[in-house]
């Protein structure tokens, strides 16, 4: 697939130099001399309507599974192995990256491999119905490094919401009852940095499990933070990645258009809502995903590469739920008797 680009490789012995996130910096791993990076400008805000298209590097490769269809891209001097996905060996041959909308930022790893195992290991134990022996039996098939796609935006919306606002009062039997009344407003909110996963490999629920991520912490753009790892192309549109954000600013809205009916009570009936100055970026945020085998069935786990978040899918103890179904049954009956 070609050799690795001259500004990552090791001034002293000619090595290919790897993103290490202990140091934060380009190190070799031959010599283990390190090598900064000083990204170029800043990550700014885009308007909604002037993404522009181009590919991460000129050299930047990529490949699609065959078993789940994920594209990942790399440099050239990384080899496509394994689809960090769903472990399946990748047999497709690489080809030049098509033109996308090349990232504006991208947050480095701070945690290495083997912090990142340890994190899934205690992850693996720290559920009450998961099986017993599912920490010690487990096999984790490796976790691997790769930059997951995220859109992000900015925006100020005006909202006019319907609702029904509900006062408490007593009547004649001395009963409490509630008096709704029909009310209708409008509010105002500003939105920062909502973020939108723009890939499909792996669950958004998933992902949004692994939130909050140091946005602040993310760098201009800069080639040699891939350096040793993948990156997914974005599979999800930057504009229905923006109808993602919209559902994640709802209860937002929602919330303050509750405050605002005040009352005992109130409901929210209907909202429309206008967006304005909205604005975007195209980000990469680091995971180590991974997969490990309990049972005959392999399950997926992903781990936030910044702070130490662990997501993914655990098996369930039968034996354990049901005795929670029994023990819940036997409360509730006891309840019951205790109130006659």
């Amino acid at each position: 697939m070609g050799a690795q680009q001259q500004q990552f490789r090791c001034g002293n012995c000619g090595a290919g130099l790897e993103w290490d996130p202990e140091s934060s910096q380009l190190k070799c791993p031959a010599c283990k001399a390190g090598l900064a990076i000083h990204p170029q400008g800043s990550v700014n805000e885009i308007p909604f309507d002037a993404a522009r298209e181009s590919r991460l590097t000129e050299t930047a490769m990529e490949v699609t599974c065959s078993s789940c269809g994920a594209s990942t891209q790399f440099e050239p001097g990384a080899v496509a192995g394994k689809c960090p996905f769903c472990a399946a060996a990748i047999v497709a041959q690489a080809k030049a990256a098509d033109p996308m909308i090349a990232p504006h930022g991208v947050l480095p790893f701070q945690i290495p491999r083997e912090s990142a195992a340890a994190a899934v290991k205690s992850w693996l134990g720290s559920l009450w119905f998961a099986p017993n022996d599912l920490k010690a039996v487990a096999q984790q098939e490796g976790l691997q490094g790769i930059y997951i796609p995220y859109w992000t935006y900015d925006a100020s919306t005006y909202s006019v919401y319907e609702g029904e606002r509900g006062e408490f009062y007593t009547d004649q039997r001395g009963q409490r009852q509630i008096a709704w009344e029909r009310c209708q407003g409008a509010v105002s909110c500003t939105f920062d940095d909502i973020l939108a996963p723009a890939t499909r490999a792996v669950q958004a629920a998933r992902l949004d499990a692994l939130e909050p991520w140091p946005l602040e912490q993310v760098k201009p753009y800069e080639p040699g933070y891939l350096a040793g790892f993948k990156a997914q192309r974005y599979q999800i549109q930057m504009s229905d990645g923006f109808q993602y954000a919209q559902r994640k600013m709802a209860p937002v809205i929602e919330g303050l258009a509750s405050d605002q009916m005040g009352g005992d009570q109130n409901r929210v009936i209907g909202v429309r809502t206008q967006y304005g100055d909205v604005t975007f970026k195209h980000v990469l945020l680091p995971v180590w995903i991974g997969a490990y085998r309990y049972g005959g069935k392999v399950y997926q786990v992903v781990v936030n590469a910044q702070r130490g978040e662990v997501s993914g899918e655990r098996p369930v103890s039968t034996v354990k739920v049901m005795l929670a179904i029994l023990v819940a049954i036997i409360l509730i009956w006891i309840w019951a008797n205790a109130q006659q």
